[in-house]
């Protein structure tokens, strides 16, 4: 190529270390069957020369016009000249294909290893150019002149990478206001720096960098190669720690120091070099928006709003707000304080110079109207909804917080996607949790929503670890993060929150998530109550994460902790909230039978004595049920007992009516919600496990006209015997459920090839499935087959067992496929000792590949394996793990959130 090219660099992203891509862009007219191509670099010293090489493999891409896989040549070269010494030579250009690899192709012919490649994107790897006569004779002799006849030169004399310096100098209120959210220099010069200078681009728990932030007398930011300039490391430093102070609050700073293991004032103190990475971590730690954020919110507006009243209306913003005290506790940040001009809607106008008073104070008396609710989660939707958006980033914003480290090139996994896995990193948690926020958001897509809750929320550690106020050395686990959830037709967010986190010390680690707002609704009722498991966390970096390899390791039983019940004792009072026993359920039943007589005067007298038998039919196991249930209790036995030897059906009615409200146990005391179990793989186990274990072993059922919902995604089996006295249950009681309007849903979700299903012995709800189980049962069975022409990153970047289809397409010649299944065609995949051509066609296997072999084998396994799981869970528990404060003496942890009134 002569002359020397333009460099184009703005187009070029950095996905790993060494590996880089680009957007293929096609002129009109002109072939293109790629859509990305990516560059994978060698390693050198210095990481500009790594950037500067991959700049121009883009410019010679771009002007050979390659957009199509053909035009890869497999050994095309090209020659850098006048660059520094280590860019300055030949180098070679091979185009990786994985498909024809032999070993992938191996692999292709098993279906739980069966991997998909992405056809509208080419990897290519840059190599030095090593010339061979013997393999230029060979290549003479077979005609295979490409590599020579494409051979180019690049010339670096022109080309200038981009200024590493931006004006930074300390501005007004006003113009900080203006500012957009994640747009400071610190941060835009760190985005840049992660893009090509700083050698690492996957981070690890260990803050590291090449370049550190210089603030020139000039007032100029500026970054530098790693310096020990004590008195210039503390004056950035300063002027950092007082912006991120002033723009996010104590509180924030104050946790993602702890938390992310760095100290401000330390590197201070010290004269330590700001990094990239110290501005990444805070940018990431100040993302995590709590619900008692927006509880403190809502306080500083009323505050605000009663000295506003007694303000000069026209008095300006500076005399409003003390700039010097913005994100001291009590005050308002600056991010809060830009979000709530945002909602005035001032600032988009560019009148933030102009703001008053009495416009604040207008905005204000129409948001607080006349009566304020208990807590902030009774706030109508639409009010809720403002406080969030005036902390809450945008996705575009929250894009901008990553600070150029997004993950482009791989789904999010629910170990960590990139880096150390076998580190706890709490920075890389939250850093990829935040990458699902918009996928969480499909509107009305609920079992997208709990697809992604199941796969990656449960396994990233989404609780806060704070210092125990009790306890040397301890740390606090709390809860409250916000969550989106989907949207509503017409688009308005809907925000979910972590009530509680419990760790059972057996395996069973799970969240319960609460809608932020009663307010929200869905199909005329309020947001479920979802409570999802976490699946097996084999990184050591997980909380717990031996426990979970234990439960997958149960040589007695099928995949699940020792004993599910462990954590009723703390698990339950969310349940009890939202649920009602069976004894009070027949007491409403016969009370029906009631309402029909009160209500139908003209009543024939056969049908009238017929529900008078039918009431007390229903209160005979009311009373039934209610003296098995406080069988222990010898007090309410015994009463139990005399009301029962009465013949006056209304003396029962009153008895039971009587408990019922002292024990709180009518609907009118409880929490009207859908109940969501959601889970994948162990977790989805655990899912059906404690469908089971809250509703039938407890013998506790949903309020009238709500669900118990069972998610399980790619589930192992339970045993049999949890199934057949479900289903025992259900058909025993189904009368009650149908006149109650009670029912049972179960969401069964099966990849294609996936092997680890067949473990276990059963599915929840599958035993003996009759038509007739269908008035208090539902069940939906779907096996979903990816397809060779997926392009979605959830299907293309992992194998079986690990892939989503929530936010991928169906269809032939799209992402997957789905065969819908009967209940009792899911029970005989589990069942079959022989498994038929049609179960291979649908699951991916056949003749003895059945779940007997393999829950055999894995019991097996397990016998003789487990007493080194036993002796790695005790050392890590007395040596490895830091100390909990909210653990008790079984071992178990448990937090919920502590509700806040409104002041």
């Amino acid at each position: 190529m002569s002359g020397s090219p333009s460099i184009p660099t703005a187009s070029l992203v950095r996905l790993d270390d060494m590996l880089w891509s680009y957007r293929v862009a096609a002129e009109r007219g002109q072939a293109r069957t790629l859509d990305e191509i990516r560059l994978q670099i060698p390693a050198f010293e210095n990481q500009e020369s790594a950037y500067k090489l991959a700049t121009c493999v883009q410019a010679l891409f771009k002007e050979k016009k390659i957009t199509t896989k053909e035009a890869l040549f497999k050994q095309l070269t090209f020659e850098v000249r006048n660059g520094e010494h280590a860019v300055n030579r030949r180098w070679k250009i091979v185009v990786q294909n994985e498909e024809k690899k032999l070993i992938n192709q191996a692999l292709q012919e098993l279906p739980f290893a069966y991997s998909i490649y992405n056809k509208k994107i080419a990897v290519v790897r840059i190599e030095p150019f090593h010339f061979s006569w013997i393999a230029h004779m060979i290549r003479a002799v077979m005609s295979v002149w490409q590599t020579f006849k494409a051979a180019h030169s690049f010339c670096f004399a022109s080309m200038q990478l981009q200024t590493w310096s931006l004006p930074y100098s300390q501005r007004s209120l006003q113009e900080r206001l203006k500012e957009g959210v994640f747009t400071d220099p610190f941060t835009e010069l760190a985005t840049s720096a992660f893009q090509s200078l700083e050698s690492h681009f996957v981070f690890e728990k260990k803050i590291t960098g090449d370049y550190c932030f210089r603030l020139a007398e000039n007032g100029f930011l500026t970054l530098v190669p790693n310096s020990n300039e004590m008195e210039e490391n503390k004056k950035a430093c300063r002027a950092y720690k007082q912006f991120a102070l002033q723009e996010y609050g104590e509180e924030l700073v104050n946790y993602l120091e702890y938390a992310y293991e760095f100290s401000f004032d330390e590197l201070i103190l010290r004269g330590l070099p700001l990094l990239p990475d110290h501005i990444f971590r805070t940018n990431i730690g100040v993302n995590n928006i709590q619900l008692n954020h927006i509880e403190e919110l809502y306080d500083k507006l009323f505050s605000l709003f009663q000295r506003l009243e007694k303000m000069d209306p026209q008095v300006d913003l500076n005399d409003i707000f003390d700039f010097q005290a913005m994100g001291k506790k009590g005050n308002f940040s600056i991010r809060e304080l830009r979000g709530l001009i945002d909602q005035v809607g001032l600032s988009q106008n560019g009148r933030v110079s102009k703001l008053c008073a009495k416009e604040l104070l207008e905005f204000l008396k129409s948001f607080f109207g006349k009566v304020a609710p208990e807590s902030v989660k009774n706030l109508p939707p639409a009010q809720f909804n403002t406080l969030v958006a005036m902390i809450m980033p945008q996705d575009f914003e929250r894009e901008r917080a990553l600070t150029g480290r997004k993950i482009r090139h791989l789904a999010i996994a629910g170990c960590y996607t990139m880096g150390d896995q076998n580190c706890q990193n709490p920075v890389r948690d939250f850093f990829e949790l935040l990458h699902i926020f918009p996928g969480l958001q499909k509107t009305e897509d609920w079992k997208n929503f709990y697809e992604l809750a199941a796969h990656v929320v449960s396994k990233k550690s989404i609780f806060r670890a704070h210092p125990a106020q009790e306890g040397k050395g301890k740390q606090e686990l709390r809860v409250g993060l916000l969550i989106p959830g989907p949207k509503t037709a017409t688009g308005e967010s809907r925000w979910f929150y972590n009530e509680a986190f419990f760790d059972d010390n057996n395996g069973n680690l799970n969240y319960v998530l609460l809608p932020a707002c009663s307010g929200y609704s869905y199909e005329n009722k309020a947001l479920p109550f979802v409570k999802v498991f976490r699946s097996t966390a084999s990184s050591i970096g997980a909380l717990d994460w031996e426990e979970s390899v234990m439960a997958d390791l149960n040589p007695i039983a099928s995949p699940g902790p020792a004993d599910m019940g462990e954590g009723l004792r703390n698990e339950r009072v969310g349940f009890d909230e939202r649920t009602i026993p069976l004894w009070v359920a027949y007491l409403l039943f016969a009370d029906s039978y009631e309402q029909k007589m009160s209500h139908q005067n003209q009543l024939a007298t056969s049908q009238r004595k017929i529900y008078e038998k039918k009431k007390e039919k229903c209160l005979r196991q009311a009373l039934s049920e209610f003296m098995e249930c406080y069988g222990s209790d010898s007090q309410k036995y015994a009463a139990a007992k005399r009301v029962g030897a009465s013949k006056e059906p209304l003396a029962i009615f009153d008895f039971l009516t009587n408990q019922a409200a002292l024990l709180k146990e009518l609907p009118k005391y409880k929490i009207n919600q859908d109940m969501v179990f959601a889970g994948h793989s162990l977790g989805a186990t655990l899912s059906q496990l404690g469908t089971y274990f809250f509703g039938p072993k407890r013998k506790r059922i949903p309020l009238p006209g709500y669900s118990f919902t069972c998610f399980s995604s790619e589930a192992t089996g339970i045993d049999n015997g949890y199934d057949e006295r479900f289903m025992s249950f259900g058909r025993e009681h189904k009368g009650l459920f149908k006149a109650l309007k009670v029912h049972w849903k179960l969401i069964e979700r099966i990849e294609y090839g996936d092997i680890i299903v067949e473990s276990g012995q059963t599915y929840l709800g599958t035993t003996g499935y009759k038509e007739t189980d269908a008035d208090w049962l539902q069940i939906e069975a779907d096996v979903f087959r990816p397809l060779k022409s997926a392009e979605d990153l959830a299907i293309t970047t992992f194998v079986a067992h690990g892939r989503r289809f929530g936010l991928a397409r169906e269809g032939e010649g799209k992402d997957y496929t789905i065969t819908k299944l009967e209940p009792q065609m899911l029970y005989s995949y589990k069942h079959s000792v022989w498994l038929s051509k049609k179960f291979e066609e649908i699951f991916g296997y056949g003749g003895l590949g059945n779940s007997y072999l393999i829950e055999g084998a894995r019991r097996g396994i397990s016998f003789v394996i487990s007493p080194l799981t036993f002796l790695i869970n005790y050392l890590y528990k007395t040596i490895f793990r830091d100390p909990i404060a909210n653990e008790d003496k079984s071992g178990c942890i448990f937090a919920r959130y502590v509700r806040k009134g409104i002041a």
